[in-house]
């Protein structure tokens, strides 16, 4: 999506009939002065990217289930600052039975999870950016009817060539759950070390494998950690379309509490397998 032209017109027009002698008598032109005629490069131009991704599972008969999980990023770099918003959501709803085999007689959510994110980037020495980020999700089968997250950090790119990107990030989150409703306590709050790990192997021009791996500790309440991990492999149809495999992976080792009269908490282990379509549009 960059186009770069460059012209460049020289004229140097040629008198035929002009004697030798007054030509070799014409003193030779000066040299422009090198620094005076430079121009500066010119700056790096304004890049928007964006894309968005669709899957979706359905499942009749004996049993029944409907299924969707999408997502979008939307990114914009100006010189050396960066932002980028992102969001996504899963819902599954499946078939109710009074009796094995028996009739579907209503229909109950499985999955409902949502995200939304807002981060910014400022780039320095070509590999490392500053970065704050705020974050908003909710997942009530998970236990949290909304968590509110903003986070600060530095990342650092380790590696970057044609086929393997390496990439780190370290910093600080903060972590407010709203916990679901009759929840005691119903809320709580946890400040966090943050560490991300992201790796990107291309065995092609079509094909890539790619992981990241986050952890969350959190240093006023030290038996919280959460971890999660997406593991993505994606495979491009063309210049715009791919098919993407996302296995995504989420632990809180710490979960919350399970709402009353029940006792106990909710599970530690969450995850997703889905294949989707992704298109770029930007």
């Amino acid at each position: 999506m960059r186009a770069y032209v460059l012209l460049l017109l020289i004229s140097a027009p040629v008198f035929a009939d002009e004697p030798k002698a007054e030509a070799a008598a014409k003193p030779p032109e000066a040299k422009p002065d090198s620094k005076a005629e430079a121009k500066p490069e010119p700056m790096p131009a304004t890049v928007w990217k964006a894309n968005v991704q669709a899957g979706v599972s359905y499942i009749a008969g004996n049993a029944e289930s409907l299924g969707f999980t999408g997502n979008g990023v939307a990114n914009v770099k100006h010189y050396n600052n960066q932002a980028e918003f992102f969001a996504q959501g899963a819902y599954t709803w499946v078939g109710i039975r009074d009796l094995m085999g028996g009739p579907v007689v209503g229909h109950k959510a499985a999955a409902l999870n949502w995200l939304g994110r807002a981060r910014y980037d400022r780039y320095f020495a070509e590999k490392n950016t500053l970065f704050a980020s705020f974050t908003i999700s909710g997942d009530r089968f998970a236990g949290f009817t909304y968590r509110i997250e903003p986070q600060l950090g530095y990342s650092r790119i380790l590696h970057k060539s044609d086929r393997l990107l390496l990439r780190t990030e370290l910093g600080y989150d903060y972590n407010f759950d709203h916990y679901v409703a009759g929840t005691v306590p119903d809320s709580s709050d946890f400040h966090s070390v943050r560490g991300f790990f992201f790796g990107e192997y291309k065995f092609n021009q079509q094909v890539a494998l790619s992981d990241g791996l986050e952890v969350l500790w959190a240093l006023n309440h030290v038996s919280r950690a959460r971890v999660n991990n997406l593991l993505t492999l994606s495979a491009a149809v063309s210049t715009r379309v791919s098919v993407k495999l996302n296995w995504t992976l989420k632990s809180n080792f710490d979960p919350p509490p399970l709402p009353a009269p029940l006792t106990g908490q909710y599970g530690v282990l969450d995850s997703t397998l889905d294949a989707a379509l992704a298109v770029s549009i930007l």
